[in-house]
């Protein structure tokens, strides 16, 4: 990897980790020093499995691109505050020795390595992954106060209060689920950093997000009505950090604007096709993999709807100074 694209990769990841700075703030604010410590032993996890399987596989771990902090906090930050510590670092470690190490430059991924972690833990420990506490609760002994999640509420077509209180209390992550998840306005402050610093890809989150609020409008899984329906599924769970975070990965995202809206668009629909048939209330990731797993396809389509015909060895350039986007 030439030095030019380590700078690209470290500039990209330094925008994710200033957009996790609200999300994490919050987690911190409503868990304090227990959500702290969780974020401390992920991103600790990760930093040694980069660090030794680097030495394992005789290649130098690129550590100052700072991934293994973004991977880490975003493992931490996708699970209930009331996790215990080896499945944060369960899940680290799977992500960065399975889904990040074997695949040659260890920072070129053909998954999301969060996500795949988080698939991980949510296929061996369904229970603990979904069992989320309540908003401000004290840990005691074997853990929090329990608490009911939008995302279970859907599953088991119930629905909230649609009045002022209860919508407030969404959009401040005042609701169960996972602790850097739930609040909207740190999202949402998230999502406009984006849009000014990567706007193509903020437009993928978008296309993601905008098909996920048409299939919640036109397919409820409530019946209280499409528009509380589109709220609490957008709201619910992790389907906005996924939009943010996951949809936008620097190297499974297709560059340019149509095949980025494409594979955005795609991925929504999947993810509330898995949440309404699938086996889990919160199938995001699943949704995530299986996107990573196609992107090619769709960026072999999206050059075909452009009139430009895909080529194998067509050579990238990069902008520095747009923030390392792909120039087309």
């Amino acid at each position: 990897m030439t030095d030019e694209n380590k700078n690209i990769i470290r500039s990209y990841n330094t925008d994710m980790l200033l957009m996790l700075f609200a999300p994490a703030a919050v987690a911190c604010f409503y868990y304090g020093e227990r959500a702290i410590r969780l974020m401390l032993a992920a991103v600790l996890t990760s930093f040694v499995c980069e660090l030794f399987g680097g030495l394992l596989l005789a290649r130098r771990a690129n550590l100052r691109s700072m991934s293994f902090v973004f991977n880490g906090l975003c493992v931490a930050l996708m699970l209930p505050a009331s996790v215990q510590y080896w499945m944060v670092i369960a899940g680290t470690a799977f992500a960065v020795v399975f889904a990040k190490l074997p695949f040659g430059n260890s920072e070129k991924s053909p998954f999301v390595p969060a996500a795949a972690g988080l698939a991980f833990l949510t296929i061996c420990w369904p229970d603990y992954v979904f069992r989320f506490p309540e908003v401000g609760s004290a840990y005691i002994g074997e853990g929090f106060v329990g608490g009911t999640s939008m995302s279970s509420m859907l599953s088991d077509g119930n629905s909230i209060n649609d009045s002022l209180v209860s919508l407030m209390e969404i959009f401040v992550g005042e609701i169960p689920g996972p602790m850097g998840a739930c609040c909207i306005i740190a999202l949402a402050g998230s999502a406009v950093y984006l849009l000014i610093r990567r706007w193509k890809k903020f437009l993928t989150a978008l296309a993601f997000l905008g098909v996920c609020a048409v299939y919640a409008a036109i397919f409820p899984r409530i019946s209280a009505g499409a528009q509380l329906s589109v709220i609490m599924e957008l709201c619910s769970g992790s389907l906005i950090f996924g939009a943010l975070f996951f949809m936008t990965d620097y190297y499974t995202s297709p560059d340019g604007l149509i095949k980025g809206i494409l594979y955005g668009a795609a991925g929504g629909l999947v993810a509330m096709l898995l949440r309404s048939f699938g086996a889990y209330e919160d199938s995001t990731v699943f949704a995530v993999l299986l996107m990573n797993a196609v992107s090619p396809l769709l960026a072999g389509v999206g050059k075909k709807i452009i009139g430009k015909q895909p080529d194998a060895s067509e050579d990238v350039i990069y902008d520095p100074l747009a923030g390392g986007e792909p120039v087309e």
